[in-house]
């Protein structure tokens, strides 16, 4: 024990106390931005009272609380109507999901599919056109769910497609296994979102041993590059403002434009200053949720 007010300002290890993670202690007094006062109770329940490193101090959540939080504010989003027509109109996406889908006819034909994270339902009406399964199974957490079912009955596919509402890992499906999974689960730098646990809960749960997972592999690529057009874009316009020289904003431009990252730009080649480095490779038959934690 120690008495905080005989210290300096900076922290002395005589008045520290030694803690190992998962440890739980009672704060005092914020005494600074690197330092608080705490209450310790060590393994023979002796209060211990000193300086703790505040760097090294967590807010105490419980994680089924926070889990909560986090799921119904993910989900929350999936109900928007937004995210899914930036989806929808995002014509790579789209269309690249649409000419492999029509190209699987001979492994889909009379196959039971599982699309996770189905949303809107795109990728199971592209199933059910295009490669005539016995049943797809649209499993959807949001509301947005609710007119994916009346889309699905708008377009005559009803007896093809059962829109399920909820979550994946909660679900039972009337086949206990699928031939097939598909989803789009790919968020910023693939894994933002983590929805990729979602489809390797879905495999676990509901595909055959020689079923078929699409994606079934994912990289993630780093590579340097410029973006200079996006630059000269940015900086060229403080160079003369109806004549005038407005080059003394230069810096303060630089600064904004460089201060976060440059949303929906597209790459040109010549931008790209290396060729590009594979720093993760995930197969979705074998890929866990530990591995990627």
């Amino acid at each position: 024990m120690a008495d905080k007010d005989s210290t300096q300002d900076t922290a002395s290890d005589v008045y520290c106390i030694s803690l190992e993670a998962g440890d739980t202690v009672t704060v005092l007094e914020a005494v600074s931005d690197e330092w608080w006062w705490v209450e310790f109770i060590d393994k023979n329940d002796k209060p211990l009272v000193g300086y703790a490193p505040v760097n090294h101090l967590s807010k105490e959540i419980p994680l089924d609380e926070e889990d909560k939080w986090e799921n119904s504010e993910y989900f929350s989003s999936y109900g928007q109507l937004k995210l899914h027509s930036e989806m929808l109109t995002d014509v790579p996406r789209t269309s690249t999901y649409s000419l492999a889908i029509q190209s699987a006819l001979p492994w889909l034909q009379d196959k039971v599919v599982l699309d996770v994270g189905s949303g809107t339902g795109i990728l199971s009406l592209f199933c059910a056109r295009y490669g005539k399964p016995k049943k797809v199974y649209a499993v959807e957490a949001s509301d947005i769910a609710v007119y994916s079912r009346e889309t699905v009955s708008k377009n005559g596919y009803e007896d093809v497609i059962e829109v399920i509402q909820g979550n994946i890992n909660d679900i039972s499906l009337p086949h206990h296994q699928v031939d097939w999974i598909i989803s789009e689960w790919m968020g910023t730098l693939l894994l933002f979102e983590f929805m990729i646990e979602s489809v390797i809960n879905a495999r676990d749960k509901f595909l055959k041993p020689d079923g078929m997972i699409w994606p079934s592999e994912a990289e993630l690529f780093l590579i340097p590059c410029s973006a200079l057009s996006a630059y000269n874009g940015s900086m060229g316009i403080w160079k003369d403002v109806y004549g005038f020289d407005f080059s003394p904003y230069l810096s303060l431009a630089a600064d904004t434009l460089t201060g976060k990252p440059i949303y929906n730009h597209t790459l040109s080649p010549d931008e790209c200053l290396s060729e590009p480095f594979t720093i993760l490779q995930l197969n979705m038959k074998t890929v866990t949720v530990s591995q990627l934690e």
